[in-house]
């Protein structure tokens, strides 16, 4: 099989699959908007309630989405020059891609695991919306009980200790996957903080290579200069002593030997510095598209990280790893004293089985969840809120997958260019390719 055949084989119907979900994203949401705006909102202000309806529209979270977008490629990585690259650039060159398929492929399978955790939760959403009368009255009530007896049961701290309702759910919801999740957290935080020093460091580099080639052009010009302004006062100086040689004769004639000899001199002088210039262009020339090879692979695990960093921030609902540590030290404390003077009800336990109960019956595929979110089957603001926030995680996951992907294909593409523009290197290219593809 040849390069070209090589990339005709990927398969790249994953926009397509990401596309069809968007819409049907977008006519799920319209529904439920329009069913909000039918009166599922009952003892409130209609016009309040309209308007806070639709400052969660379809229409706000797709440009948010095209923003974030936006944000993650204006660190894409820029072409390269491989045109002065020789066999051991080219075979690194080429191995640097295959690196960036690599990582972009792992990026996007694990954004995609995630994204089906997110699409499910919204399929939840969906069956509880579309549940019979008789079944959503029983959830709303027994949801009420929950929520009547968890506020009579959590109100046990004041003053400084007191932990939201909320924020005292979520922990609770990760706790399973705490320390661990908090350690991932600050990890990624102090690699995304890693990588962009690199990238700064990298990019000082650059701007410091750049302005090397700058002033050894500078210094050509000037030699070039200076040679031009030799010759012509060598000129005058030939043309002083071919006079004087006639009026002169012998005394002349060895003067005339001495300027010809410095000239000579100052010629092969210049002609030295020009050379030694044009080389140390060139090589400068050289590290600034190696750095620049460089500067792309450090500029798409920037992104990367610093995507899954934000990320990580929408899914705990914080602004850094320091805030979910305090919330979590603060849950801790508030457990502890939970133990201590908290009473479980036999209600709200049966309450809460009753309502799993139900949810299962609908074939939900996390029933437990609703009980940390149980405002959201009463309270349609509240729902709007749950599937505006699972929108965000969604979109912030669709641009994740759509950037690496189009890392993927410009990684194919600069291949391929590779191949194409050094054909001597083909059998080469493709036995990298052969050995990326057994990994």
């Amino acid at each position: 099989m040849g390069i070209l055949d090589f990339f005709r084989h990927m398969i790249d119907d994953d926009d397509e699959e990401y596309e069809l979900e968007d819409e049907l994203d977008d006519e799920l949401e319209e529904e439920y908007y329009d069913d909000s705006d039918d009166g599922i909102i009952d003892g409130g202000d209609d016009e309040e309630d309209y308007e806070y309806i639709e400052r969660y529209s379809t229409k706000d979270t797709d440009d948010s989405d095209s923003e974030y977008y936006k944000r993650l490629e204006k660190n894409a990585p820029g072409r390269v020059d491989i045109s002065s690259f020789d066999d051991s650039d080219i075979h690194s060159y080429i191995k640097s891609q295959c690196d960036i398929i690599k990582d972009a492929a792992n990026e996007i399978d694990m954004a995609d695991e995630e994204y089906d955790t997110v699409t499910s939760y919204f399929s939840d959403i969906q069956l509880i919306d579309a549940a019979p009368d008789d079944v959503r009255d029983d959830i709303e009530k027994t949801a009420e009980q929950i929520a009547e007896l968890t506020v009579d049961r959590r109100i046990y701290r004041t003053g400084e200790n007191r932990i939201s309702q909320h924020t005292f759910f979520r922990m609770e919801r990760l706790e399973p996957h705490m320390p661990d999740a908090l350690i991932e957290f600050q990890n990624n935080e102090a690699y995304c903080e890693t990588v962009r020093k690199d990238m700064r460091m990298l990019e000082g580099e650059m701007m410091s290579l750049r302005a090397d080639a700058r002033d050894l052009i500078r210094k050509q010009k000037s030699v070039l200069s200076m040679a031009k302004m030799s010759a012509i006062g060598l000129f005058f100086v030939f043309c002083i002593f071919i006079i004087a040689s006639v009026a002169m004769g012998e005394i002349a004639g060895i003067l005339f030997t001495i300027v010809i000899s410095l000239s000579a001199f100052i010629a092969i002088g210049l002609l030295w510095m020009l050379q030694n210039t044009k080389r140390q262009f060139a090589i400068t020339q050289k590290k600034i598209n190696r750095a620049e090879v460089l500067l792309n692979k450090v500029k798409i695990k920037y992104v990367n990280i610093a995507s899954t960093v934000d990320y990580q921030c929408e899914k705990y609902g914080v602004k850094n790893s320091y805030e979910l540590s305090s919330q979590y030290e603060l849950y801790l404390d508030v457990r502890k004293e939970q133990q201590r003077i908290a009473r479980m009800t036999e209600q709200l336990s049966d309450s809460e089985i009753h309502l799993e109960g139900i949810l299962k019956s609908l074939s939900l595929y996390d029933p437990h969840i609703w009980l940390a979110q149980v405002k959201a089957l009463i309270d349609p603001k509240e729902m709007v809120e749950v599937r505006h926030g699972l929108s965000t995680r969604r979109q912030k996951l669709r641009a994740r997958i759509k950037y690496n992907q189009n890392r993927i294909d410009e990684a194919r593409a600069d291949i391929a260019g590779a191949a194409a523009a050094h054909p001597e290197y083909s059998d080469e290219v493709q036995i990298i390719l052969d050995q990326y593809a057994h990994r």
